[in-house]
This record gives C-alpha cells, structure tokens and sequence, in this order.
C-alpha cells in the first residue's frame, strides 16, 4: 500500500504503526525517481 504521508497523518501512518516504511523523496533527484519507479510512485 502506498500512502502520501503529510504533516496531518505522519503520526497515525508512522508513529502508531508496528512495521513503519517511509521512502522520502524529492522531485530534483536522480536516485529517488529511481526508486519511485520500483515501488509504484
């Protein structure tokens, strides 16, 4: 499942959850979009 985490839900989606993974990211790089690709962003 892929959630777009913001300032409102980071600590239900994160914080409270048992197995949290987050995957930050930025537009400008190389390597993130890289990333994006294989895990569906």
């Amino acid at each position: 499942m892929i959630l777009e985490i913001t300032g409102q839900n980071f600590e239900d989606e994160v914080l409270k959850s048992d197995l949290p993974v987050v995957n930050f990211w930025a537009l400008w790089c190389g390597r993130c979009l890289m990333v994006a690709s294989l895990i569906g962003k």
